[in-house]
């Protein structure tokens, strides 16, 4: 380091300047812990998943003296575990008992987790078709109750109940969109059809308005059994000598042909077979007595 000067005075009173030369020798310092050593890491290794705490990066640094303290430089930075892969590295700090500090890596590595399989793979709902009469309205359970293959739990609903069909006229109405919602919380939609089958209706057709209705048939007259039936020949043919003889070259009026003269015959001949019948019967019951 060079020389210091003194001053030496003597016993008489003289003096003089003397160089003292300073030499500073190196002394041996204490190695840092940080330099002492080596921290080793694991890697940090969780199901997909799983989320991951600061202790979970902070266990897996090793080879460190008892009393160092270990911590995450950034929470923020842990990874999160929602898919499977290698995360990267989380950067801890290492401080040792002497106060020295350094930085390490610690790898994070998510592992992929077999899931089951949803319900909505498990299952393939079937389904029928409503058949409903014509003018028969159709509910909601009438088309959920036709959705089969589904677990027990499953709730069935129809998507849109606007959409159900009525039921006025017949025909395939199309299908109806169900929601199956199973036990683990997936749905599916499924296609319901409808089929609507006509019903026979009475004929209501009203009259023609001013048209007079048909006339029903004259019943034909009934035979009457026995001898009687052929008892009208001979009144018939009495009636019929008895009737004045036209005069010869008289002048007769004819009228003109109006169905007149026929209904008269048929009325007087139903006359005949009466009387004729009365007659017989009474021969009959003299006869008897």
């Amino acid at each position: 380091k060079g020389t210091v000067t003194v001053i030496v005075e003597y016993p008489d009173g003289t003096t003089e300047e003397v160089e003292v030369p300073v030499i500073v020798t190196p002394v041996a310092k204490p190695t840092p812990d940080k330099d002492k050593y080596t921290p080793t890491t694991e890697e940090v290794i969780v199901p997909e998943g799983t989320p991951i705490t600061e202790k979970d990066i902070t266990d897996k640094v090793k080879g460190i003296p008892e009393g160092a303290k270990v911590t995450v430089k950034d929470p923020s930075s842990i990874p999160g575990t929602d898919t499977p892969g290698h995360k990267g590295t989380v950067t801890v700090i290492v401080e040792y008992p002497d106060g020295s500090t350094e930085e390490v890596e610690v790898p994070v590595i998510v592992t992929p987790v077999a899931k089951p399989t949803p319900d909505k793979d498990k299952y393939t709902p079937t389904t029928e078709e409503v058949i409903v009469p014509e003018g028969t309205p159709i509910t909601e359970k009438d088309i959920t109750d036709k959705v089969k293959g589904i677990p027990e739990g499953a709730k069935v609903t129809v998507k849109d109940p606007s959409s159900i069909p009525g039921t006025d006229t017949p025909g395939n109405k199309g299908t109806v969109t169900v929601i199956v919602e199973y036990p683990d919380g997936t749905t599916e939609e499924v296609e319901v059809p409808v089929i609507v089958t006509p019903v026979a209706k009475p004929d209501t057709k009203p009259a023609t308005p001013g048209k007079p209705a048909d006339k029903p048939a004259t019943p034909a007259a009934k035979p009457v059994a026995g001898p009687a039936a052929k008892a009208p020949a001979a009144p018939a043919a009495k009636a019929a000598s008895q009737a004045p003889a036209a005069q010869s070259g008289a002048k007769m009026d004819v009228l003109p042909s109006t169905g007149t003269e026929s209904n008269a015959a048929a009325t007087a001949a139903g006359v005949g077979m009466i009387l004729a019948s009365l007659g017989l019967a009474g021969k009959r019951r003299r006869k008897e007595d």
